[in-house]
């Protein structure tokens, strides 16, 4: 547990153990989403954190972001309460386990609405 929380290690872990709890259950966080968003859709995701959602969603257009500036990320450093994007830019928000890492959820709720 000493890496508890390091995204690198997290990254690297998933990326060379193949370990397959890990991969079921990232799986079936995600993988239920295909049926939903459209090959031609923009996305971002909130709160990605290591970014396994584009494992997963098979959307070429899926953004990830973070409120950290971690290199594999799209988007670094945005706050999820005022993301400075432009009104009505993407056609889905993922915002997977998140939700409580955010101080202000409604703040948050109203942000990803826009």
């Amino acid at each position: 547990m000493k890496d508890f929380g390091n995204i690198n290690e997290a990254i690297k872990n998933f990326e060379n153990t193949k370990n397959k709890n890990l991969h079921y259950v990232l799986k079936e966080r995600f993988e239920w989403m295909n049926h939903y968003i459209k090959e031609d859709h923009v996305g971002l995701e909130v709160g990605a954190g290591a970014g396994f959602s584009k494992k997963f969603i098979k959307n070429k257009n899926l953004k990830i972001s973070d409120f950290s500036n971690h290199e594999h990320l799209d988007y670094k450093n945005v706050d999820a309460h005022n993301t400075n994007f432009n009104n009505n830019t993407f056609d889905f928000i993922v915002a997977a386990h998140v939700l409580h890492h955010v101080p202000y959820p409604i703040k948050f709720f109203k942000e990803m609405y826009r």
